[in-house]
């Protein structure tokens, strides 16, 4: 039983002699080691220095930037619905990413000024769909 007991312990004493070592070592190095001069203090960024904005400005900013990324993408779709001068061919992700986006800030087909920007795109990705039903890019393997 003697054994067993000392055989508990052993790890243990091991551990804090370890320790031990260790922190004595750290802060003997800590000590001869060159002294830590103070950094210069920096001048304020326009960051840290801009006024604070209230949640109000946060949002109305958000929302005109969400307004005129859904502009551009109007602005690049192509007549026949694809996106942006074909440079995603029959790639259907942006094309759906868009419609999305779109109808995301309440622009609904039938209604509004992007009717025909949803219409085009909605009947580009049916037009492009396989008779299988699945929408795969040509240029895609697999």
């Amino acid at each position: 039983m003697t054994s067993l007991r000392f055989a508990c312990r052993w790890p243990t004493a091991t551990l804090v002699v370890g320790l031990a070592v260790a922190v004595s070592l750290g802060i003997f190095v800590a000590g001869t080691t060159r002294p830590v001069r103070a950094q210069p203090k920096k001048q304020a960024t326009k960051a840290a220095t801009a006024e604070i904005l209230t949640e109000t400005d946060i949002v109305d900013q958000v929302t005109g930037s969400l307004g005129r990324s859904v502009k551009y993408m109007a602005g690049v779709q192509i007549r026949d619905g694809s996106p942006m001068d074909g440079a995603w061919d029959d790639c259907n992700a942006p094309n759906a990413m868009a419609i999305l986006s779109i109808m995301g800030l309440g622009h609904v087909p039938g209604r509004g000024p992007y009717t025909d920007v949803l219409e085009r795109a909605k009947k580009y990705i049916l037009r492009t769909q396989q008779d299988s039903g699945l929408f795969r890019s040509k240029r895609i393997a697999g």
